[in-house]
């Protein structure tokens, strides 16, 4: 994620390593997310993770880049959700 030219930030959290995002998990905040029937830990084919992105983005900033890839697998972005308190 990028929120100026000059500076990336690689996401990451307890349950996904940042060379492995994309790794079949289905999380919150870096724990398992809702209850689900089955509840398996993988989830081949599908990932969907949410993090807290306080430390990747800066005050003032006016527009967020997202870049996604896989140097490993092939990896289709599907959806993108992005929540953000905007609150002075």
């Amino acid at each position: 994620m990028e929120t100026r030219r000059s500076k990336s930030v690689r996401l990451s959290d307890s349950a996904n390593s940042a060379n492995d995002v994309m790794n079949s998990g289905i999380t919150e905040f870096g724990t398992g997310g809702a209850v689900r029937s089955p509840d398996r830990t993988n989830t081949p084919g599908y990932d969907s993770d949410v993090f807290d992105l306080r430390g990747a983005l800066r005050d003032g900033a006016d527009r967020v880049h997202v870049r996604t890839g896989s140097r490993k697998d092939t990896a289709w972005l599907g959806a993108l959700f992005f929540q953000a308190d905007v609150r002075p």
